[in-house]
């Protein structure tokens, strides 16, 4: 009897092939992820997206209320932090005596 002879098969070319796609598949999920979904804040049945804003007194002063809480949607213009306004007080009332004399 003959003995088969083997084919040769197209494995190899075929598994390079689907390792080649699969990783472009995950270096574009990579860059998606980089670019979009890291800016995002999960939760279980939402998303949320918000732009994060660094505020600053334009004078010293101690902190008395906070009109805005954290996920607050404020409007330009609002009040958000109101300051004690004892030292400001006494120093137009200075001014005002120094004016006077």
């Amino acid at each position: 009897a003959i003995a088969p002879v083997a084919v040769p098969t197209k494995r190899k070319p075929r598994l390079i092939i689907i390792s080649i796609i699969l990783l472009i598949a995950a270096m574009a999920y990579g860059y998606y992820w980089l670019t979009v979904l890291k800016n995002f804040e999960h939760t279980e049945d939402a998303y949320a997206a918000g732009n994060l804003v660094q505020l600053t007194s334009q004078v010293a002063g101690t902190v008395v209320a906070i009109h805005a809480d954290d996920t607050d949607l404020v409007d330009a213009g609002k009040t958000l932090i109101a300051l004690d306004n004892t030292d400001a007080k006494v120093s137009s009332t200075q001014a005002a005596a120094q004016l006077a004399q």
